[in-house]
């Protein structure tokens, strides 16, 4: 009788359990998601406090601040030319995904449109920035 009260009662426990893990995990991604926004307007702030122009008046794109995936997908640096100024590694099982290597804004918060694709597990979601520099959560 005592065993088939403690299995009901761990049952109980696990079916309670197993519902808040997969809470976690979107937690988790949600929070990488909002650190990831945060260091893309770190590197816009930086590129607005900067316009670096070569001497036929052309941007340098070279000597701006960019945000750089890496290879891997495992995190992403801020380099400013060949230099790198902050870097940052995501929690094991996170993959980060994006159609450009590098963003670089411009003074003026222009850039090119990228995606990028934050996943743990079977969960993901997408970070936009379009041509102008608006930065939105999908």
């Amino acid at each position: 009788m005592e065993v088939i009260i403690a299995v009901v009662i761990m049952a109980a426990v696990l079916g309670i359990a197993l519902p808040t893990i997969g809470f976690v995990d979107q937690y988790r991604l949600d929070y990488e998601v909002s650190l990831l926004v945060k260091r893309l307007e770190y590197v816009k702030k930086l590129s607005g406090d900067m316009d670096i122009f070569v001497a036929k008046g052309y941007r340098d794109n070279n000597k701006l601040p960019k945000l750089v995936v890496d290879e891997e997908g495992g995190g992403y640096t801020c380099r400013i030319g060949n230099k790198t100024r902050e870097s940052w590694s995501l929690p094991p099982g996170f993959m980060l995904i994006c159609n450009r290597q590098e963003t670089v804004f411009h003074r003026n918060g222009e850039t090119s449109n990228c995606t990028f694709k934050l996943r743990l597990k079977d969960k993901s979601r997408k970070v936009v920035v379009d041509r102008v520099g608006r930065i939105r959560i999908e």
